[in-house]
C-alpha cells in the first residue's frame, strides 16, 4: 500500500468536501481581566483591578482592600458603598 496514509486530512479539505469539523476543546467562560468598572446609573462607584495578588478594590478614588476572588471584592464594595453615601 504505497499511496495509503493514516493521517487525517487537514480541516480545510474537510470543509471543502462539505463535512462538519467539531472541536474537542471544552468551552470555557472568559476570565475577567484587567479593570472592571461598577456604576450606579451614570455614576462611577468602584473599580476592580485584577493583579497577581488578587482583586484590588477602589471605591470613590480610595483603595479599600484586596480580595482573593471577584465575588468577595463585589461583597466588599456592596458593604462599603451602602455605608458611605456619595458626597455632593
Amino acid at each position: 500500500m504505497a499511496g495509503a496514509s493514516n493521517e487525517a486530512p487537514p480541516p480545510a479539505s474537510l470543509l471543502a468536501a462539505g463535512a462538519c469539523v467539531v472541536s474537542a476543546r471544552k468551552h470555557r467562560l472568559p476570565r475577567p481581566r484587567g479593570f472592571q468598572y461598577l456604576y450606579d446609573s451614570r455614576e462611577l462607584v468602584a473599580v476592580l483591578e485584577h493583579k497577581a495578588d488578587g482583586w484590588h478594590v477602589i471605591l470613590r478614588n480610595q483603595k479599600i482592600g484586596v480580595c482573593a476572588d471577584r465575588v468577595a471584592a463585589l461583597r466588599l464594595i456592596d458593604t462599603h458603598a451602602t455605608k458611605d453615601p456619595p458626597h455632593d
